[in-house]
């Protein structure tokens, strides 16, 4: 889940504090519309339905997840916003049918590449965190 954090900082002496702004977070929700993106939610689970890219010719993976730490900035004299995103990105994400023909492989494997989108989700809550 995205999170916007403002810092008014002190062009005028004014210590930071925390507030909330959407300044930062504008850049962000372009780039996951223009990506087809899926922000990071623990209610929504990836799906393989999700995984619309197409397998390479070779190779032993069965699956591979599309993910990125999207970002966005703005700095006026009083205000430093940041928002930082984890998302999957379905047309980089594809699954082997060889995967998909196996249901307890299907599961597995699934369960794997959720959590490589959960781990992408921990650093961008760290990152969130400052």
């Amino acid at each position: 889940m995205a999170a916007t954090i403002s810092l008014t900082a002190g062009c005028a002496g004014v210590p930071a504090v925390p507030a909330a702004s959407a300044r930062a977070s504008a850049p962000v929700q372009q780039q996951i519309a223009k990506d087809g993106g899926i922000p990071w939610d623990r209610t929504r689970p990836v799906r393989w339905a999700d995984f619309q890219g197409t397998p390479p010719d070779s190779g032993a993976e069965g699956a591979q997840t599309g993910y990125s730490l999207l970002y966005g900035v703005s700095c006026t004299c009083a205000a430093f916003d940041y928002d930082v995103s984890a998302v999957f990105l379905p047309s980089r994400s594809w699954v082997r049918a060889l995967v998909l023909a196996d249901p307890d492989e299907a599961r597995r494997t699934l369960r794997h590449e959720q959590t490589n989108f959960d781990i992408t989700e921990v650093h961008a809550g760290r990152l969130r965190k400052g």
